[in-house]
Order: structure tokens, then sequence, then C-alpha cells
């Protein structure tokens, strides 16, 4: 048999599987058929639910509040591994790209929920260095900072 009769083959049977109704080319009786609705939806039920602990277990009181704890701690390694000056603001940026990229291949399944959760604790470690460093390449001074180097003569 020639590909070409293959494929015109495999087409009609194509078509004639698509002119069946759901329930004939499926199931043999309309019972069978719910039965397995029922199945998938008692299960995609029971799935949900382990998501949901497992979201749960995870955020436990105060999920936002541990991510912060981690950016602070890579805060602190951060400014002693590149110490100011420090192009920070532009790390803000590319920091904020990697949660971008890494919520999009979470979604298509590539990427762990955990790597999405570290791109988020380094874009917040620069944040925090950012509200209490600055940017000391393009000229940005916290006033804080400022107040602090000034003597407490800086404007907030």
């Amino acid at each position: 048999m020639s590909d070409i009769e293959t494929k015109l083959r495999d087409q009609g049977e194509i078509e004639e599987r698509l002119r069946l109704p759901v329930s004939e080319s499926m199931f043999v009786r309309r019972s069978d058929m719910l039965r397995a609705l029922f199945a998938e939806r008692a299960e995609a039920a029971d799935t949900i639910a382990a998501l949901r602990k497992q979201v749960s277990d995870a955020v436990g009181e105060d999920y936002f509040g541990a991510l912060v704890i981690k950016a602070r701690q890579a805060a602190a390694k951060a400014s002693v591994k590149f110490p100011q000056p420090n192009y920070v603001t532009l790390k803000i940026a590319e920091e904020a790209g990697e949660v971008v990229r890494g919520a999009v291949h979470f979604a298509e399944g590539r990427m762990d929920w955990s790597e999405v959760e570290g791109e988020i604790v380094q874009l917040l470690a620069m944040l925090i260095r950012f509200v209490t460093e600055g940017d000391q390449i393009n000229g940005v001074f916290p006033p804080a900072l400022l107040a602090t180097l000034t003597g407490g003569k800086a404007d907030a």
C-alpha cells in the first residue's frame, strides 16, 4: 500500500469516528459514559484537594513573610559579595524578568514552583538592597541612607 493510500485510509477512519456520537464512539451504554464522567470528576476533586493541602502546608501562617526572611538573608549575602557601587536598579529589572520567565515556564510545566520561588526571593532581595543601599552607580540614595550619611539632614 502506498503512502497516499495509507493516508486516505487513515483519513477515512478518522472521518468515520468523528461521525459517531461521543456515547457511541467511547462507551457502550449511556450509564457507562456517566459512570466514567463521575469517576473523572471525583478524581479531579481529590487532586484539587491534595493540591490545596500542599499549598496550605507550604503557606503556613505567613508564606510571603517566609519569602521576605529568605530575601533578607540573600540581600545580606549579596551586599557582602557585591558591595556598592552596584547596578541595583538594573538587577531589579533583571530579576523581575526572571520571575516572569519562571512563571511562564511553570505554567508550561518546564519549571518547578521551588525554582519560581527562588526567583521571587532574588527579586525581593534586590528590592531590599534598593531601599536600604540604593544604587550608587546610578546616583540613587534612599532618604534613610542619606540621613545616616549626612547626620540626619536628608529630605525624606
